[in-house]
């Protein structure tokens, strides 16, 4: 099993939605820019926070 599957199992254990979603293109990203793991990390994390602390829409 490869360490992308590995992780998306994880992922999707801990429910963590926004992440699983983000997680390959932000990583992408931050590494042509050089950001830091520990920005990478709490972005990644930020976004998950933010999705769930939004209003659902009943519908």
């Amino acid at each position: 099993m490869t360490a992308e599957v590995e992780l998306d199992t994880v992922l999707r254990r801990l429910h963590m939605p926004t992440v699983r979603r983000l997680w390959s293109d932000l990583q992408v990203r931050v590494e042509k820019e050089e950001t830091r793991y520990a920005e990478y990390l709490q972005t990644l994390v930020g976004e998950e926070i933010s999705h769930r602390t939004q209003p659902r829409s009943l519908g």
